[in-house]
């Protein structure tokens, strides 16, 4: 939790400093694009590199459809639910936000010995592309 405080704090001073320096439209520039893509390269790697390849193609077929047609069906159950008790079309847009794997989740499971080694294999594949999370 202090950690998340600490975080927190953090990025308000950055927003107070560029605030009161009048420093703008840094989203817009070369160095942005490259700094942001170098932090999801980083987070992508450090997502994926736990995850024991000869486990992983053994079962390719199924982390695949947990990949696309998992997630697909998880949205669309989510949207189902939120439409029929709110009648809002735009659940979709909700569902989608609702549907991510919960980062601290994942890590509590993953680190729980009892899961074996091809479960910790197939939700960390799927984890790693719907959201990275250790």
């Amino acid at each position: 939790m202090a950690r998340i405080a600490f975080l927190i704090v953090l990025v308000g001073l950055g927003w107070l400093a560029a605030d009161l320096g009048g420093v703008s439209g840094l989203e817009h520039s070369g160095a942005y694009l490259l700094l942001s893509s170098l932090l999801l390269a980083v987070g992508l790697y450090g997502s994926t590199h736990g995850i024991d390849r000869t486990e992983a193609r053994q079962h390719g077929r199924l982390i695949l459809l947990a990949v696309t047609v998992g997630v697909l069906l998880k949205a669309a159950f989510i949207a189902g639910v939120v439409y029929l008790v709110s009648g809002d079309p735009r659940a979709m847009i909700l569902a989608v936000a609702v549907a991510q794997i919960d980062p601290p989740s994942v890590a509590s499971v993953m680190a729980d010995n009892r899961l074996s080694d091809r479960a910790k294999t197939i939700l960390g594949a799927w984890s790693s592309f719907d959201e990275p999370a250790r």
